[in-house]
């Protein structure tokens, strides 16, 4: 009876003292989270959230659950869990618990996984990753701190404190990159030393030459990080064995060196043992075992052109340009010792045959640029000669048909002209007017010649077929056209703001000495065509409508008449006018038939010319 009482309270007790120690649990994972997440309400956070999850799957580790319930979460059965769980489940509503600060989160979302099966083996599944990743943990920790960490290692863990070590609580990271910070340095000089005492191990050959040129840049991480005494002795451990180095590939050099024999087959092969020794070796002239092979480069060429000191003479002396005499001092001078009295005499030489060389040339250009200057004055020469003669033609044409001072009298024309078709055209011209119709058999032309000009063109019964007025400004004109009932139809004025060129046929040389539509003319000397002789000249004449253009005018040489006009049109096809039956109309002889055409496929009969000023209201035209 005594024994079975002693158990009773044995057994009421110890329920009494697991339900006081589990709440106060829940207490101390209350302050662990305050502490864990200062800045976190727990309120507010969602279940199943980044944070929420993180929270619970670390208080279920062993790390933070073996503390709460004497066992680890994963040996933990459901049924246990939903044991512990009832008991719990009240300590919210004690005075002691129900104000704690992350109580609610505790009591809804932290205790899930003792009640829920679902939770309970997530939980479980994550929990244990956690375990798994706080082991990994905890290795590295404790290789820190045994000073076991290599700067490769110290760089994955940097990498792993932002990565998957970010899912431990807050001052476990926080511990992790305190512990890398704090033994940054020491590592990276460490494993500098290391690294550089390793290539003191390493064979005396180019490979190794090369890694050591380069180790400062394959580790700049570790040489950034490490302190600056350690950065000298690697400096010095580095120099020392890249002198070690270049003393056994020079030993190896020398040997090639040696067996470089004389004449011009020993200098192809000296001078292609420099070229690779510079592009190996030329950033280590500061080395004493570089430097010395260097000088027996130099001994060894200078006594090999020494001996070819005849041969080296003929291919100067034979040399005819300034790259050739390039290349001989080149192949035969470079590295070699400039106050050895042999290469001495051959660089006098070479520069004394460069500077005639070069003197000739000079000579050579200058000659050169006189031909071509007495070329050009010939041509001057000659291009004013014919413009003299050509000027002498025009000259005397225009006294032929009645001399300037007529000519520049003449202030209006009106003339009549019938037309006689040779051919089925659809369209003739007439003083430029390209534009009337075939069937109009008589029209009459009325033209000012002074800056503000009118054409006008009639057909046989005195209507009006087409007008244009022509404004002169100094630099161009504006055309205004207008056709009227008979002639072709325009919806509206049209306003042409081009050039505009004086080219009727009739006095198309009075003014070419100041024309800015005529130029070049030149004298091309004498043509004959169908039995006649002419005077040719050519000269380049402007359209406006067809730009620049190279025309020819031929002068009759006895009459000294203009007889033929042949331009290029912009097809490239020749266009001719021929002029004839010139008649003399108040001191001046004017054609009054115009041929047009290679093949004269019409022409122009004029019936009457007036020469005489015309009223000043000829001119006028309301637009």
């Amino acid at each position: 009876m005594r024994r079975t009482l002693l158990l009773i309270i044995t057994i009421c007790l110890s329920f009494y003292s697991a339900d006081a120690q589990s709440c106060s649990s829940i207490e101390e994972w209350d302050i662990l989270i305050t502490n864990e997440f200062p800045n976190v309400d727990t309120n507010t956070i969602n279940s199943g959230g980044k944070t929420s999850n993180r929270i619970l799957y670390n208080l279920y580790s062993d790390k933070y659950f073996i503390p709460f319930s004497n066992k680890s979460f994963e040996k933990l059965s459901f049924n246990s869990g939903v044991k512990t769980w009832k008991k719990l489940r009240n300590c919210r509503s004690k005075n002691k618990y129900q104000n704690l600060k992350n109580i609610g989160w505790i009591t809804h979302f932290g205790l899930s996984p003792l009640s829920n099966e679902i939770a309970f083996n997530q939980v479980k599944k994550k929990s244990g990753e956690i375990n798994n990743l706080r082991g990994e943990y905890n290795r590295i920790v404790n290789k820190f701190e045994s000073g076991d960490v290599s700067y490769d290692e110290l760089i994955r863990y940097k990498k792993l404190a932002n990565t998957s070590f970010n899912s431990l609580m807050p001052s476990e990271v926080d511990h992790f990159l305190k512990l890398i910070l704090e033994n940054e340095s020491t590592i990276a000089n460490k494993s500098l030393l290391q690294s550089a005492n390793q290539y003191t191990l390493r064979e005396g050959n180019l490979n190794t030459l090369n890694d050591l040129e380069n180790f400062k840049q394959l580790n700049q991480k570790m040489y950034a990080q490490a302190n600056d005494d350690t950065r000298k002795v690697v400096t010095t451990i580095l120099s020392d064995k890249k002198s070690a180095v270049l003393e056994v590939l020079m030993q190896n050099e020398s040997n090639r060196l040696r067996q470089i024999g004389s004449g011009e087959i020993g200098l192809v092969n000296i001078n292609s043992f420099f070229k690779n020794f510079e592009n190996l070796y030329s950033k280590y002239q500061n080395y004493n075992s570089v430097n010395i092979l260097y000088q027996d480069v130099v001994i060894g060429k200078t006594k090999i052109v020494s001996d070819l000191k005849e041969n080296v003479s003929n291919k100067i002396a034979n040399a005819k340009t300034p790259n050739q005499i390039n290349d001989i001092e080149s192949k035969y001078l470079s590295n070699t010792n400039k106050e050895d009295q042999m290469i001495v005499l051959i660089n006098n030489y070479l520069l004394a045959r460069k500077n005639t060389i070069l003197n000739q040339i000079e000579v050579d250009r200058l000659k050169a640029e006189l031909e071509a200057r007495n070329k050009r004055l010939k041509e001057t020469e000659t291009k004013l000669a014919q413009l003299e003669k050509a000027v002498e033609i025009i000259d005397n044409y225009h006294r032929a048909i009645g001399g300037m001072v007529n000519l520049k009298n003449i202030k209006s024309t009106n003339y009549t002209m019938t037309p006689e078709i040779n051919q089925d055209l659809s369209v003739f011209e007439v003083s430029g007017l390209n534009d009337f119709e075939m069937n109009t058999t008589e029209m009459r032309v009325e033209k000012s010649i002074f800056s503000s000009s009118l054409f006008k063109a009639y057909d046989k019964d005195g209507n009006l077929l087409k007008l244009q007025k022509i404004f002169y400004d100094g630099k161009g004109a504006r055309s205004i056209r207008r056709s009227f009932p008979g002639g072709v139809s325009y919806p509206s004025l049209e306003h042409v703001e081009k050039e505009f060129e004086n080219k009727d046929g009739l006095f198309s040389f009075e003014n070419y000495k100041t024309s800015k539509f005529i130029k070049e003319v030149s004298y091309l000397g004498f043509e004959t065509i169908e039995k006649i002789k002419y005077h040719k000249i050519t000269y380049q004449t402007y359209n406006a409508y067809f730009g620049w253009r190279t025309g020819y005018a031929y002068f009759d040489v006895e009459t000294h008449l203009l007889k033929i006009i042949k331009a290029w049109s912009p097809s490239n096809k020749e266009g001719w006018n021929y002029f004839e039956n010139y008649k003399e109309v108040d001191g001046i002889k004017v054609p009054t038939r115009v041929y047009i055409g290679v093949n004269k496929y019409w022409v122009k009969v004029v019936t009457e010319f007036n020469m005489k000023n015309l009223p000043s209201n000829t001119f006028t035209y309301d637009f």
